[in-house]
């Protein structure tokens, strides 16, 4: 979601009270009051997207100077707005270079990565940097949807091992 003021109103309204959902990712595209009705919901999350994993992000994210790009001032907003700690960062798991930078930017807001797995971003990368400061939510899609020939027990096992690579590695980086 991402639009005016008036419409993101009606839109959380839509998504945290009529659909019940716990969540909802957005676009800070059209500036704070896009974000900020769904701030509302305290006990619902945000994620806002941030640099993501698509091969043309940068195309849009990373636009400005190489020191103030375009997803700097997105989380800067969301610093300033994250009075009830219930924001959070989409931030792409292809964009390894950056992520660091990101993590010091962001705090520790915790984050939501897409582009494990079959876009090639590297599970490990991804929780060896989220977790300094915050954490990371995982998320694999298509290297669970369309695993081996796609049948249920394929998207099983390939659900369970993204399942238990994940835990064992943010178990090494947290000594669970």
């Amino acid at each position: 979601r991402g639009d005016i003021g008036n419409t993101s109103i009606k839109y959380a309204k839509s998504i945290f009270e009529v659909m019940g959902f716990d969540a909802v990712t957005i676009s800070p595209y059209m500036g704070r009051d896009a974000i900020e009705p769904y701030l509302n919901y305290s006990n619902k999350g945000v994620f806002v997207l941030g640099l993501t994993s698509n091969p043309s992000a940068f195309e849009i994210q990373g636009h400005g100077t190489t020191i103030n790009p375009l997803y700097a001032k997105v989380i800067e907003i969301i610093n300033e707005l994250n009075e009830m700690d219930n924001i959070g960062l989409v931030v792409g798991g292809t964009q390894a270079k950056i992520m660091k930078k990101i993590r010091t930017l962001s705090k520790n807001i915790p984050w939501l990565i897409p582009g494990i797995g079959a876009q090639g971003g590297s599970l490990e990368q991804a929780i060896q940097i989220s977790h300094n400061n915050g954490f990371g939510i995982i998320n694999v899609s298509r290297g669970i949807l369309y695993a081996g020939d796609g049948s249920i027990s394929e998207i099983t096992k390939a659900a369970l091992d993204y399942t238990f690579k994940i835990r064992e590695l943010t178990c090494k980086k947290i000594n669970c």
